[in-house]
């Protein structure tokens, strides 16, 4: 009986041990388990100054005529993009024509005049006459470019002005589409548009005669073309328009302006004649002259003569430049954000034209004083937008204004981004996230700040080695604000636990 008790007790004592070197080894394996560990890698370590940033436009106008009256034509509406030297709009002004036709006569007669003085032909007379001649030739053509130009821009805003469809059935329940397009063709007409039923997307075609023939499908999604002088037109999803017959008159003749479109045109044409005409009149002028043999002057009568012929000329080259002044051409290439005249209104030098450039933007971030000795141009930046969040767009530091603004009693500076490459969605007034390298390692050795201890000296970090924890001292490079820091004396790849 003893034994037996005796061999129980050492059977008890046996489970115990066994036992309790189970739980040493299962809580030591979940100690192990439980670490949080990474391992050393090579990547970058930047230090960035994280700010908000707005685009701007690099170029924008407001565009006036320099002289007052009456406006032609405008070639552009809010929106049009627009080429640098395009035309925007013309004013016409009748008694400034009148002027230069004076003023072509007073160089005529000048001209005359001196010659008089001449006796027989010299060398210095024919040189003369032959500039005078050949500035003529030249201005005639400009007159015959600008009188083309200015009635085919005044001919195409009445041609495209206010175009409708309407049915040629009184009792038509059918929406009438939609024209739109810049009519591009010279004859006047109408469109006739015949529906029928198809198996097209949207139920229906329809046969066109009149300024144009052939057979199209009828669209309701979107504008499609009718025929080839540049109109479109689009149905509306829904409507009955199988059996219907609709007409486009070119011009509209029924629009609330057309008036005002006719009136600028005829102006236009009107003007135009006589620019040319007063240019073919000088030409014939210095072309008549020009066969004129006189006897060679006193020097001193042909130096007042030649300054008379020279007074005549600065005169007529101002009216020109004022006849240039007529027309509001565009600075640079963009878009028009705003159209504040019309046609047939009188210009008085009133803000015309709004125009903002589409081809230069630059992002303008705003840096508290407390970074900005941090900055410097050519620093690379990171920029991602409100609109885009999507994509990341880089850019560099440009300038960097010298003199701060203020804001809630705080000192701002502004550092003007160039982004290259610049987005096509890109436009001015776009809110972004900006982060600014100021300092940046590459291809090093780098570790998550987590992973170090720097409360103590040197700092150190922990290594896990043959089931061990080992404490290791580390030399620190660029401690980063991205998470990392730079570390010179630990190798790729050995595994690192968090303290």
């Amino acid at each position: 009986m003893e034994w037996v008790r005796s061999h129980l007790v050492l059977s008890a004592v046996g489970f115990l041990l066994v036992l309790g070197i189970l739980l040493v080894v299962v809580a030591g394996g979940k100690k192990q388990n439980d670490l949080t560990t990474t391992t050393v890698e090579t990547g970058s370590v930047s230090e960035v100054v994280s700010v908000s940033g707005t685009v701007e436009a690099t170029k924008e106008a407001t565009l006036a005529f320099p002289t007052s009256g009456i406006i032609a034509g405008i070639s552009i509406e809010r929106g049009s993009e627009v080429l640098a030297g395009e035309i925007l709009a013309t004013i016409g002004d009748s008694a400034v024509a009148a002027d230069r036709a004076q003023a072509a006569a007073a160089v005529a007669a000048a001209v005359a005049a001196r010659d008089e003085l001449v006796s027989g032909q010299t060398a210095e007379s024919a040189q003369v006459t032959q500039t005078t001649v050949a500035n003529a030739e030249a201005a005639l053509v400009r007159a015959q470019e600008l009188a083309r130009e200015q009635v085919g821009t005044a001919l195409a805003a009445l041609l495209s002005n206010d175009l409708e469809a309407f049915s040629t059935d009184p009792d038509e329940q059918a929406a009438a589409p939609t024209v739109s397009g810049t009519y591009t063709c010279a004859e006047e007409g109408s469109y006739r548009l015949f529906l029928f039923g198809t198996d097209t997307d949207s139920g229906y075609s329809y046969r066109l005669e009149g300024l144009e023939n052939g057979t199209f499908a009828a669209s309701v999604n979107q504008p499609a073309p009718l025929g080839s002088c540049g109109l479109f037109i689009q149905f509306v999803a829904g409507e009955k328009y199988v059996w219907s017959e609709w007409e486009i008159t070119v011009p509209n003749k029924r629009s609330a302006t057309y008036i005002t479109r006719k009136n600028a045109y005829d102006l236009a044409l009107t003007q135009a004649e006589q620019n040319v005409q007063a240019a073919r009149d000088t030409l014939a002028l210095a072309t008549n002259q020009a066969s004129v043999e006189t006897a060679a002057p006193r020097v001193e009568s042909l130096v007042a003569a030649n300054a008379a012929v020279q007074e005549a000329q600065a005169r007529l080259q101002r009216i020109d430049a004022q006849l240039t002044d007529f027309a509001i051409t565009a600075p640079f290439a963009g878009v028009v954000t705003d159209v504040l005249v019309n046609p047939g209104e009188v210009a008085n030098q009133q803000p015309a034209i709004n125009l903002l450039s589409t081809e230069a933007y630059e992002l303008v971030a705003r840096v508290p004083e407390i970074d900005v000795t941090k900055l410097a141009v050519g620093q690379s930046i990171t920029a991602v937008f409100d609109a885009k969040r999507d994509e990341i767009v880089p850019g560099t530091i440009e300038f960097v204004t010298p003199e701060a603004i203020e804001i809630d009693g705080v000192g701002y500076f502004e550092a003007v981004i160039t982004l290259s490459p610049t987005p096509d969605w890109l436009r001015a007034g776009l809110n972004a996230d900006v982060d600014i390298i100021v300092h940046e390692e590459q291809n090093t050795t780098r570790l998550p700040q987590r992973f170090i201890d720097r409360s103590t000296e040197p700092p150190t970090v922990q290594i896990y080695h043959d089931g061990e924890l080992v404490t290791q001292p580390v030399e620190l490079g660029l401690i980063g604000n991205d998470g990392f820091i730079e570390v010179r004396n630990l190798e790729v790849g050995e595994t690192v636990v968090a303290p």
